[in-house]
């Protein structure tokens, strides 16, 4: 099994510049739906990496399926590409994160239904946003790893007692609140506007520079150069 990401990043590739000074007035927000295996792919590399790379990350939960079904969209007939499926592995086992149900999801056998699911860290972000990360983390791993449900009170109140969530019937109560779905809604309209097409969508921030847009779970290497650092790269000119 390969190391965890954040070990890797930290002893391979940027042992010579790391840590930097942290945030620098960088920015990168992350906007995911934990119906996408490509979401957890980058989360874990953007939550390892924030503690070597000079960013703060904001998480951002959106609705996948809102997003999917805008009238501006298109079919993503990619997803169901058998290459797709063995990238995606590939990231999983890089990021050492166990992705079960991707096969069956690509087949179109398996439909996650993570609204309630955003919803609720929806309330946490609002509420308690240091538990935000390991509700995310959580809800992943049952969704992509363990299989097991995430779409009833007893499945959150589960996720509330692993992470010892401060005042948890207050915030799963609020799953059905008008603030978690409009907050939700808006956050979903916002990442429309900017272009969003799927999940993961993210956005880095610089200080007197544009923001840069980028999609998909393996754009660590874009984002590293955007914040002025760089990995490793061949010296081999191409010939084309």
């Amino acid at each position: 099994m390969s190391r965890p990401v954040g070990t890797v990043f930290t002893t391979l590739f940027l042992a010579d510049n790391f840590p930097a000074l942290k945030g620098n007035g960088n920015v990168v927000e992350l906007y995911y739906d934990c119906g996408s295996p490509y979401s957890w792919i980058a989360f874990e590399i953007l939550t390892h990496c924030e503690e070597v790379l000079p960013f703060q990350l904001r998480l951002k939960p959106i609705c996948l399926g809102a997003i999917l079904r805008d009238p501006s969209q298109t079919s993503l007939e990619a997803a169901r590409d058998p290459h797709l499926l063995a990238h995606i592995e590939r990231l999983g086992k890089f990021c050492n994160t166990t992705l079960k149900q991707i096969e069956e999801s690509i087949k179109g056998s398996t439909k996650v239904d993570t609204l309630k699911a955003m919803r609720f860290l929806t309330s946490i972000e609002v509420n308690y946003p240091g538990f935000l990360v390991p509700a995310t983390r959580e809800i992943f791993s049952r969704v992509w790893s363990t299989k097991e449900p995430i779409d009833e009170e007893k499945h959150f109140w589960d996720v509330a007692e692993k992470i010892k969530l401060p005042e948890p019937e207050r915030i799963i109560k609020e799953i059905e609140s008008a603030r978690a779905k409009v907050t939700l809604r808006r956050r979903t309209r916002d990442a429309l506007k900017m272009g969003t097409f799927g999940a993961p969508w993210i956005v880095v921030k610089r200080p007197n520079k544009e923001d840069v847009r980028l999609f998909g779970g393996d754009r660590i290497h874009v984002i590293v150069d955007l914040l002025g650092w760089s990995f490793p790269r061949s010296e081999l000119k191409s010939k084309i």
